[in-house]
């Protein structure tokens, strides 16, 4: 599955960190086109949904963000 960031609303560091910081729960890689920067998410731990893997991540992305902690 995948998800879009705009990178004119989110940071690129926010979504580098989060990736980074997820590397345990789940295998993300990154496509940059423009001012999007898309997140492919290859496969999730077992005992998380894919699904809510992807919501927590989109809302850490923003806490990052909002925060200015990247």
């Amino acid at each position: 599955m995948n998800i879009c960031f705009d990178l004119d609303i989110y940071s690129e560091e926010a979504v580098s960190k989060a990736i980074k910081d997820y590397q345990d729960i789940a295998v993300i890689s990154t496509r940059k086109e423009g001012e999007q920067m898309e997140c492919v998410f290859r496969s999730c731990a077992d005992h998380f949904p894919e699904q809510l893997v992807i919501h927590e991540f989109s809302n850490y992305v923003l806490n990052l963000t909002v925060s200015g902690k990247e």
